[in-house]
């Protein structure tokens, strides 16, 4: 890392980037984003060792990082470890582990694919232990508050990443503690991926976080089959250098199928009733759209004074 009373010399004229620290006052200093992810003890890579155990010498502590956070590989299966209890109400999801994760504001199924999401995460004593913010890849946030007593190597801390995308990419970092502050040039990372000076698996140390979500399906027939409700989900998993480590993966019950998910889809006369739904034995009340005498309940199909048809009783 930088030696601070040196930095403010030696690094002056180095690179093109920059990074602030206490001891240069508001002089902002040329740092570049190679040498840093290069940095064993960048302070990624100590926030990574932290959260996951809270012993530098150590990397995994049985699979678990601090506030419920699952080490995973590539491989790792995606089947949901959380859930949402109903659909309808997507603020709570309740780890099959233990804990919470609480969603602020909750979640809504019509804006899915998600681009961002804030969360709070509760161990499993339901009290709060971190929380965190995505809306980008490079762009998110996360905080894992103290370690209850019996645990007191795990440190905590806040870590922040913002990419600013223009001419060219920039990143600016916040490290725990608010010590380090970096603004880094991401046109550097190609230069040094050329000249060699950065192997491509070393880019594997830019923060990174995949967030990924599904409304999910409803049943539905198709050629006279049935073809099975698909669940939902929403996760987020962040790329460590010690490993990708999942926060949530949460599934969401699956909408309700057609002629019984409260809107009116193509082919239905009017809301859940009528048209297609006539199959079901579901017809439409007095008072309801119709298109023929069978969408209704009454049998009756007339087009009132301003010529929509709506069923009606039955003359006497």
């Amino acid at each position: 890392m930088i030696r601070r009373a040196i930095a403010c010399v030696s690094l002056l004229a180095a690179f093109g980037v920059s990074v602030s620290l206490p001891a240069c006052g508001t002089q902002e200093l040329p740092q570049d984003m190679c040498s840093w992810l290069k940095d064993e003890n960048n302070c990624w890579q100590r926030f990574a060792r932290d959260v996951a155990c809270g012993d530098s010498t150590e990397d995994v502590c049985d699979g678990v990082v601090a506030c419920g956070g699952t080490h995973v590989d590539a491989a790792s299966s995606l089947a949901p470890t959380g859930f949402f209890a109903v659909r309808d109400a997507l603020d709570i999801c309740a780890r099959s582990e233990g804990g919470q994760v609480v969603f602020d504001p909750p979640l809504d199924v019509s804006q899915f694919p998600l681009t961002s999401v804030a969360f709070k995460l509760l161990d499993a004593a339901g009290a709060p232990c971190g929380e965190g913010s995505i809306a980008g890849p490079q762009t998110f946030s996360l905080k894992i508050d103290n370690a209850p007593e019996g645990n007191p190597t795990i440190l905590g801390g806040a870590f922040a990443i913002t990419q600013a995308d223009g001419t060219v990419a920039t990143y600016d970092i916040a490290c725990p503690g608010a010590v380090e502050q970096y603004h880094f040039n991401g046109f550097y990372l190609d230069k040094c991926l050329d000249k060699g000076v950065l192997a491509p698996a070393e880019l594997l140390g830019v923060p990174s976080a995949q967030l990924e979500s599904s409304p999910g399906a409803p049943e539905f027939k198709k050629l006279g089959k049935t073809i099975p409700a698909v669940d939902g989900y929403v996760r987020l998993r962040v790329s460590f250098p010690t490993g990708d480590v999942e926060y949530f993966n949460c599934s969401i019950p699956a909408p309700p199928p057609p002629c019984a998910n409260g809107v009116k889809n193509v082919g239905e006369a009017d809301i859940d009733c009528g048209g297609t739904c006539s199959e079901l034995k579901l017809l439409c009340p007095n008072g309801s759209k119709c298109s023929v005498p069978t969408d209704c309940a009454s049998s009756s199909c007339v087009a009132d004074m301003t010529g929509i048809k709506l069923c009606t009783p039955t003359a006497p």
